[in-house]
């Protein structure tokens, strides 16, 4: 029997630069990853095979399939899970932008049109992630409606948001940073971080309007509630576990701070204008 670490993840919650920080902790090779829609089923099989041994070398699972996958896999392990939720307007209106940006939204869709008609992507997804509706997507193929979104399925996810070790919020990536540390062992030096996986076409464009805004709330209501849940947890759990968290931050921007400046991992991701910043602070 082994222990491994589950990140249920949702996209656009900062998940990215968490899994750079998997990476650092536990090595990249034992860190399985399902995160492309339309292979999670091949994927996940994959991972069964790995995992059905008593010593496996998968040591930390980060996954888009939605809460339930442990539930799939086999049950001679102990799964530790922990998640991150995010404000549901920001999450919605960075994952519009971001995916225009890579091309699988056209330009021309407009806000509301995109939360009209994609379910999957742009209605209530972080209740759907935990509820257990994102992983009969993924894995079995059921096709989401809006009738699916009950307040039973809130319920659900709350539950399921009880089942996590750790909930952090992307709002407040440092200290939920700093939670998982304190949850699974990890020194501050290897939590040190770079922003990962930033929508940039977002910066480009025009804000929402007012009607934009409110038709994105009315497509995150469970979302909505779902995260002043969250966010009730999250702060129990740093009332709790991180007494001493002003200091611990203070760590972490030091040790960031020293990450910006030396890693050669970091200056590689940099444009050019970035290092010739980096090289003014140096001077």
């Amino acid at each position: 029997m082994a222990e491994v670490l589950l990140f249920d993840h949702i996209g656009k919650t900062a998940g990215s630069t968490i899994r750079h920080v998997l990476w650092r902790v536990y090595g990249r090779e034992a860190v399985f990853t399902s995160t492309v829609v339309g292979q999670h089923q091949e994927r996940i099989a994959a991972l069964t095979g790995l995992l059905d041994t008593e010593r496996p070398a998968v040591s930390v699972i980060v996954a888009h399939t939605g809460y339930g996958l442990h539930g799939r896999l086999p049950q001679r392990h102990r799964y530790r899970l922990f998640t991150l939720l995010r404000d549901p307007v920001e999450r919605t209106l960075s994952n519009y932008y971001f995916e225009i940006q890579k091309g699988r939204l056209p330009a021309s869709v407009s806000l509301v049109e995109w939360l009209e008609r994609d379910v999957e992507r742009a209605y209530n997804v972080q209740t759907a992630f935990l509820g257990g509706l994102a992983v009969a997507v993924h894995l079995d193929g059921r096709v989401l409606s809006r009738d699916c979104f009950t307040d039973d399925l809130l319920a659900r996810a709350r539950e399921a948001l009880d089942a996590h070790e750790v909930v952090g919020l992307a709002e407040r990536f440092d200290e939920s940073l700093l939670l998982l540390g304190q949850a699974f062992g990890w020194p501050i030096r290897q939590m040190r971080y770079f922003e990962a996986n930033r929508g940039r076409l977002r910066a480009r464009r025009a804000g929402p309007t007012a009607e934009e805004l409110e038709a994105v709330r009315a497509a995150n209501r469970l979302d909505a509630a779902l995260y002043d849940y969250a966010r009730g947890r999250f702060e129990a759990q740093l009332r709790e576990r991180l007494p001493d968290v002003d200091a611990r931050l203070d760590a972490l921007a030091r040790a960031n701070r020293f990450y910006a400046l030396s890693a050669p991992g970091l200056r590689r991701q940099l444009g050019r204008r970035a290092r010739r910043a980096l090289h003014t602070l140096r001077s």
